[in-house]
C-alpha cells in the first residue's frame, strides 16, 4: 500500500548531496545554491510529491524526480527571472533530452514568498499544480516514460529554501547501485529502463 511520509529538510544528514555549491539548514529549512540533495534512501515510481519553498532572489526553484544520474530523470523549474513560467524537463540518454512542457505561469514569482508546487507522477502521466490551483496547470503524457528513481531538490544556480517535502507513493528501497552523481563528470548510461505499472 502507499506511503505517506514528511522528508526531512532540516537534516542535511538525510540527504546526498551532489554537484558544486553550497547546503545549509537554518530555521528549520534547507537552503541550497547550485548544489542538489537528493533522497537516496527510497525509489518511487509513482508519487505524489508536494514541496513547499521560496526563491531568495529573481531566480528558480528546481525540483527532481525519477532520478537515476544526472542524464536520467525528471527536472521540474518554477522561474522568475523574466520568465515566469513552468519548465519540465526529461534528460534521457541516447539523445532523448527533450523539454515536455513550458507553461506560463501568468505572474511573476516573488523572492522571499512561499510557493507549494505539487507533481504526480502515473505511469507516463505527469501533472503539476502550484499554490492553491484547482486543475493542473501543466499536464503531460511523456511518450518515453522514465522508471522509478530517486526524488531531488534544488541543482539550478539560484539560490531556494526548502521548507517542507512531503511524498506518497510506493516506494522500494535503493540499493544503492545508482550512479553516483560527480560535480564534474558527464553521466551516460546506454541501458534503457522499463517498468511495469501494477494498480
Amino acid at each position: 500500500s502507499a506511503s505517506c511520509a514528511q522528508l526531512p529538510v532540516n537534516d542535511l544528514s538525510q540527504w546526498t548531496l551532489a554537484r558544486r555549491g553550497e547546503a545549509t539548514v537554518s530555521q528549520g529549512a534547507l537552503d541550497l545554491r547550485g548544489k542538489m540533495a537528493l533522497w537516496s534512501q527510497q525509489r518511487f515510481g509513482d508519487l505524489d510529491l508536494t514541496v513547499r519553498a521560496r526563491m531568495h532572489s529573481d531566480g528558480e526553484i528546481w525540483l527532481r524526480f525519477r532520478y537515476s544520474n544526472d542524464n536520467t530523470h525528471y527536472a521540474l523549474a518554477l522561474r522568475g527571472n523574466n520568465c515566469n513560467d513552468l519548465l519540465l524537463f526529461r534528460f534521457s540518454s541516447g539523445g532523448e533530452d527533450r523539454a515536455l512542457s513550458v507553461q506560463p505561469l501568468g505572474f511573476t514569482p516573488r523572492p522571499e514568498v512561499t510557493y507549494q508546487i505539487r507533481v504526480v507522477a502515473k505511469g507516463a502521466f505527469l501533472s503539476v499544480w502550484v499554490g492553491d490551483d484547482p486543475r493542473p496547470r501543466l499536464r503531460v503524457t511523456d511518450d518515453r516514460p522514465l522508471g522509478p528513481g530517486l526524488i531531488g531538490l534544488g541543482g539550478g544556480p539560484f539560490p531556494a529554501r526548502f521548507e517542507s517535502v512531503q511524498v506518497t507513493g510506493q516506494p522500494t528501497v535503493s540499493t544503492g547501485t545508482e550512479q553516483e552523481p560527480s560535480p564534474e563528470a558527464l553521466r551516460v548510461n546506454f541501458q534503457p529502463m522499463y517498468y511495469t505499472l501494477v494498480d
